[in-house]
């Protein structure tokens, strides 16, 4: 159950059950929940733990699938951001082909191939080359979703920022993404999107 999660959440209206149970049924009760938590089985409680156990299971699996829910959204939202940068910077290029074919009659055939690329607005654009999004591609995203997955989109969007403010040259975007976060000791476990929409 636990895969890339590093914690659960303890509610504090367990204190109700837990001030009718023994020190030792506490005990075992918080055993019972860390081992399922990484385990994914369920303890075997006797007697009135049985019971206890149950709703507190619930409640596991709820924020279990939340938290894979939320972090699917995010990933999904960072790789809709990266198609929409890689297709702003497709768009932005005019690519012009003529080719001329002259034949003789030995049926040698020449054929000669121009390739007119032209960026619309005379050029490209300062910011294109200090723009991160446009070096990540899906496994990029993936690799930063493993290291990070609470809050990989939100760290993209910070370097990239930081990357385009500062105009750094950048030449492999994920290594510079996990290093910039190491340097900062980045947590993936603060609340990064506290207010935030995932929509």
């Amino acid at each position: 159950m636990a895969k890339e999660r590093k914690g659960f959440v303890i509610y504090g209206d367990i204190k109700e059950v837990t001030d009718e149970l023994t020190d030792a049924q506490v005990a075992d009760l918080f055993r019972g929940m860390l081992d399922y938590f990484i385990t994914g089985k369920e303890p075997k409680f006797d007697g009135v733990l049985k019971f206890v156990f149950i709703p507190i299971k619930q409640q596991m699996d709820r924020d279990a699938q939340r938290y894979i829910e939320k972090c699917e959204k995010l990933k999904e939202n960072a790789q809709k951001r990266w198609a929409k940068e890689k297709g702003m910077q497709l768009d932005a290029i005019d690519t012009n082909t003529n080719t001329k074919t002259n034949t003789n009659t030995k049926t040698i055939t020449n054929t000669n191939t121009t390739t007119n690329t032209k960026s619309r607005g005379g050029g490209a654009s300062d910011g294109d080359e200090f723009n991160l999004w446009k070096q990540l591609d899906a496994d990029g995203i993936d690799a930063i979703y493993n290291a990070y997955p609470e809050s990989g989109g939100f760290l993209i969007e910070e370097v990239a920022a930081d990357v385009r403010v500062k105009k750094k040259r950048v030449k492999n975007a994920v290594s510079y993404i996990l290093g910039y976060a190491k340097r900062v000791g980045w947590d993936d476990n603060a609340d990064h999107f506290d207010g935030g929409d995932l929509s």
